[in-house]
This record gives C-alpha cells, structure tokens and sequence, in this order.
C-alpha cells in the first residue's frame, strides 16, 4: 500500500504509546495511539478505533497535568503546547 501523507505517518509513529485526541470530520477521540498505519490510526479509548487518516483534521499529544483542588491534588490532562 502506498503511504499518502509519509510526513504525517512519521509524526505519529513518534507518538505511538502516547495519549492522544483525535479529532476527525465526523468527532473528537481522546486515547492512547497504540499502532499507526500507511492508511489509518488504531486508537485505544480503551475500546479500539480505527480512523482513516484522510479522515483527520488534527491529532494533538496529552499530557498529564497537577491540579490542586479543594480535595487535594488530582491530574487532569492538556494538550501539550510549544
């Protein structure tokens, strides 16, 4: 199979085992990206998703962030920004 957007593929590839959100022309998937393919992305959520990767808009990384509450700490998660 000939791999459309190779650039894009070699991006997600580096975020393989990372939380991720997904969002695509039909709605917006937070997971973790388990495989990456020539045509599509496998995402866990945790039940398995499979999205067209000329289906994507974007993917941003998660990333866990400390958050102190009036119950104490607790994590939530945010994109990661540069």
């Amino acid at each position: 199979m000939t791999v459309k957007d190779p650039i894009f593929v070699q991006h997600m590839r580096e975020l393989v085992n990372s939380r991720v959100e997904v969002t695509t022309t039909c709605c917006t998937l937070a997971g973790t990206l388990a495989d990456v393919f020539p045509d599509h992305l496998l995402v866990l959520t945790p039940s398995p998703h499979h999205v067209r990767i000329e289906e994507i808009c974007f993917v941003r990384e998660l990333r866990k962030k400390k958050l102190f509450s009036s119950t104490g700490e607790g994590d939530s998660e945010e994109p990661v920004t540069q």
